[in-house]
């Protein structure tokens, strides 16, 4: 949920409008592997995040795609990745900019907004990951009670996007999260 900010925060952008996904749930051939979010992690990949025996991938467009136990009686925990390509470095580090501050801005103000008094959760707690892309950053948050992360890394022109809603129990996501944001830079 969280993480699909960045994708309306790029929608904003002007830019190419990301590839259809066809009738079956399959992404168009003319939709490169860089830009294909479901194609950047494997379905193991995304249940390690998760802490799930096995999960199913939702391909939205060729730009997001999000993992979740495929049962429809528990969806959560959900995992999902935007791919968000620029023409440019200035363009992806202003989207960068943006989706990194984002959860903290909606963490404060929705646990606000409950009449959460400050000090009960400490909302935008993160870190910039060593060696991950050009810039990142990664955040495990509150959001009204619900535990969430999020990694956002800039690797040249594209921002990749990771989060996570409704895990439950964070103890070890932050490393599972960013071993898994490693593996989306790291694909061709």
């Amino acid at each position: 949920m969280l993480s699909i900010t960045g994708v309306l925060l790029a929608g904003c952008q002007d830019r190419n409008p990301p590839a259809a996904v066809g009738p079956g749930g399959e992404i168009p051939a003319a939709a490169s592997h860089a830009t294909n979010a479901c194609a950047r992690l494997s379905d193991a990949q995304a249940a390690q995040v998760l802490s799930l025996p096995a999960v199913k991938s939702h391909p939205e467009n060729a730009e997001a795609c999000h993992w979740d136990s495929g049962q429809p009686d528990t969806p959560f925990p959900i995992l999902n990745l935007s791919v968000n390509a620029y023409g440019d470095e200035a363009s992806a580090a202003k989207l960068f900019a943006a989706t990194s501050g984002m959860q903290s801005k909606l963490s404060r103000d929705v646990n606000a907004a409950l009449g959460e008094k400050a000090g009960e959760r400490v909302p935008g707690k993160g870190r910039a990951p060593a060696g991950l892309g050009d810039e990142a950053w990664l955040q495990l948050d509150d959001v009204a009670g619900a535990d969430t992360a999020l990694l956002v890394v800039r690797h040249a022109a594209v921002v990749y996007t990771l989060g996570v809603a409704g895990i439950g129990s964070t103890q070890g996501l932050a490393d599972r999260l960013e071993a898994a944001g490693r593996a989306v830079v790291s694909r061709p």
